[in-house]
């Protein structure tokens, strides 16, 4: 499932009765960011009780979140060893704790790849790298919805050849292990 950002502002009055053809017409559309060289955004998460904090993890640009319902952004991943990322997490018990996965998900001549999970405990503001280094491509992060200690990782290894990291990951203690949970070796096709 992909996720979207529209923003939009309705320069007219709107009362309690339906919007009329014509006050739709005058909606005005306007790129609100980050840009970032590709412009690939891969994930798009708000905080559960306050949807005005937003973080985008782009393809290439690192993570950028905003505290305004995206009228200025910044940038919170720039001290790290990579700017690409597949997914995006904010626990759903404790949205001061975030996971991100490195590396590009999808399957392109100009992928990028990363270098694992990093956990936030600050909501964003300060990162570290928790395990799975190798996995090079994250296409999907999912913590628990009551304990932010469980959590699951999709990752595709290598893209351009058979891979032992491939697979699903767990996590019970917040990424201080890592434990394969489900794998399948699929060896290189190559379609002429």
């Amino acid at each position: 499932m992909k996720k979207y950002i529209i923003h939009f502002v309705l320069v007219v009055g709107l009362t309690s009765q339906s919007i009329t053809t014509d006050q739709l017409s005058q909606l005005a559309f306007r790129n609100i960011g980050p840009s970032v060289t590709g412009g690939r955004i891969h994930d798009v998460e708000s905080l559960p009780d306050n949807p005005a904090v937003v973080f985008i993890a782009s393809a290439s640009g690192g993570i950028w979140k905003s505290s305004n319902k995206g009228t200025t952004w910044k940038p919170v991943f720039d001290n790290q060893a990579v700017s690409t990322f597949g997914d995006l997490a904010i626990s759903p018990s404790n949205p001061n704790i975030l996971y991100a996965g490195t590396g590009e998900q999808q399957n392109r001549q100009s992928t990028s790849w990363g270098n694992g999970v990093y956990k936030s405990t600050d909501q964003g503001e300060t990162w570290r790298s928790i395990g799975l280094e190798n996995t090079y491509h994250i296409a999907r992060v999912i913590i628990h919805p009551r304990n932010p200690n469980i959590v699951f990782v999709a990752a595709l290894g290598n893209l351009w050849k058979s891979s032992e990291e491939r697979g699903v990951y767990k996590t019970t203690n917040g990424g201080q292990s890592w434990k394969k949970i489900l794998y399948l070796m699929m060896k290189q096709v190559w379609l002429i």
